[in-house]
């Protein structure tokens, strides 16, 4: 015991304190670089076009469950919402509320021409789906499928000029 107090070499058994704390600081600092740049933009968009498809069908299942006619419509690029038959704003399962849901930051929407046109889509008590212009305007079985798009914005970056 006293041997390597007095001199004698000890053998080195693993890191001190001192060398794992410098390691942590430096694994924090380029993760804290790092992170930002890496975009979760994919993955934000495929969650929403998951809720969104979720969304459509729980509209579907109504309608059919009820045996009664209900709208998903498009008000904005940015949100969505669930109507019934009259263009009333019905109640979201997830979030209680009957405002408009909105997609996440830099995310927008845009339902592609249908046929016949509409700006919404409406199922009937059997869950065939409908064009519809809201408020309430039905337009038509729809003659081809409906395609809803989501992407990202992104928004412009500013750059430090050289110098």
């Amino acid at each position: 015991m006293l041997a390597h107090r007095i001199g004698q070499a000890r053998a080195a058994a693993g890191f001190t304190l001192t060398e794992l704390v410098m390691v942590m600081v430096v694994i924090a600092i380029i993760s804290a670089i790092a992170l930002p740049r890496m975009g979760n933009a994919p993955v934000l968009v495929s969650t929403q076009a998951e809720q969104l498809a979720g969304d459509i069908r729980y509209v579907q299942t109504l309608a059919m469950t009820q045996g009664q006619r209900y709208i998903i419509s498009f008000p904005s690029a940015t949100s969505y919402r669930f109507l019934d038959s009259t263009g009333t704003a019905i109640v979201h399962p997830a979030t209680g509320s009957n405002a408009a849901i909105t997609l996440g930051a830099n995310i927008t929407l845009a339902l592609q021409p249908t046929f016949p046109a509409g700006n919404a889509l409406e199922f009937d008590g059997l869950g065939v789906p409908y064009s519809v212009t809201t408020p309430a305007t039905l337009n038509g079985p729809l003659t081809q499928p409906a395609t809803i798009k989501l992407r990202t914005v992104r928004s412009p970056s500013l750059k430090r000029p050289a110098g």
